[in-house]
C-alpha cells in the first residue's frame, strides 16, 4: 500500500470539498462535464477527446476522476483517455503498470495505490456506500475519511466485497491450497 499517495487523494477530496467552485462529486461517474451530446447513451458525454475538462462547478467527478483531472498522480503515471462509447465518449482513469499493461478504473486505483482490486473498490465504487454518501461535498469528505480509516486498518465490513479472503496469502482456487480438494 502506498500510505503517502492515498492520504495526498484524502487531502485533494477534503480541498476540494471546501472550495464552491470545485468539482461537483459524484461518486456515480468518473468524469461528467455539464452537457451531455446529443446521441448519446447515459454515460457518454460532450467530451472533445484530448481535451481535459475543466475543475469546475460544471463538471461533476468522482475521487479517481477528481485525481485525473488534478494532475495531482501525474507523476506517478496516472493520467485518462477518452473511450468512444454508445454515440459519445466516457473518459477512463489509466495507468500503465511495470509488465506495460494499461490499466482503467479501479484497476488503475489498485495500481496506482498498490491495494487489491477489491480495496480500491471498496474505497472508490459508489456500490460500497450508503446512498446518501455519494453525491455532494459531505460524500467527498466522507471518501476522504474512509480513505485514512483503511490505511488505520479500518474497514467498514458490510462495504467491502471480499473482506473475509483479503490478505488471507491463500487463493482459494489454486492447487497451493491445503483445504481445496481436486
Amino acid at each position: 500500500m502506498r500510505e503517502e499517495l492515498l492520504i495526498r487523494g484524502a487531502e485533494l477530496l477534503e480541498a476540494d470539498a471546501a472550495k464552491p467552485d470545485g468539482v461537483q462529486f459524484d461518486m456515480a461517474t468518473w468524469v461528467k462535464p455539464s452537457v451531455r451530446q446529443e446521441g448519446a447513451d447515459a454515460y457518454a458525454f460532450a467530451f472533445v477527446p484530448e481535451e481535459k475538462p475543466p475543475i469546475s462547478c460544471a463538471t461533476s467527478a468522482c475521487a479517481m476522476g477528481l485525481f485525473c483531472l488534478s494532475g495531482a498522480f501525474e507523476e506517478e503515471g496516472l493520467s485518462y483517455h477518452f473511450a468512444k462509447h454508445g454515440g459519445g465518449y466516457v473518459l477512463l482513469p489509466n495507468i500503465t503498470d511495470d509488465a506495460g499493461y494499461q490499466r482503467d478504473g479501479f484497476l488503475a486505483a489498485a495500481e496506482l495505490f498498490d491495494i487489491s482490486y477489491e480495496d480500491a473498490s471498496y474505497l472508490f465504487d459508489p456500490d460500497n456506500y450508503p446512498d446518501n454518501k455519494v453525491t455532494g461535498a459531505e460524500a467527498e469528505l466522507y471518501v476522504a475519511n474512509r480513505i485514512r480509516e483503511y490505511i488505520l486498518g479500518n474497514i467498514d465490513e458490510q462495504y467491502h466485497d471480499d473482506y473475509r479472503n483479503r490478505d488471507s496469502g491463500i487463493d482459494e482456487d489454486s492447487d497451493d491450497n491445503p483445504d481445496v480438494f481436486t
